[in-house]
């Protein structure tokens, strides 16, 4: 099962890459829906100065989310938005 992009995001995502660990242990539709959520600006478990920052132009921008089972993922993209990495908190 591919991703699929967001249609409308607030931001350029770039390439998306997802890691191993997020395949193997989050059920992709969590992910798509924390991706969506991400590139819409609602930044799931940050705190408030996490999204502060993120709703700075120019910034590093990063969210976390969880699935059903509370097992966090973690979504980031870099400032110059070349690339959007999906992870586990354990694989930054």
């Amino acid at each position: 099962m591919l991703l699929e992009l967001p249609k409308s995001p607030r931001f350029a995502l770039g390439t998306v890459y997802v890691t191993a660990g997020v395949l193997n242990s989050i059920l992709l539709p969590y992910v798509a829906v924390g991706l969506e959520r991400y590139a819409t600006g609602h930044w799931g478990l940050v705190d408030s100065q996490t999204a502060k920052r993120n709703n700075s132009a120019g910034r590093d921008k990063r969210g976390v989310y969880e699935d059903l089972n509370r097992r966090k993922f973690v979504i980031r993209t870099d400032a110059s938005s070349l690339g959007t990495v999906i992870s586990l908190p354990s694989e930054q």
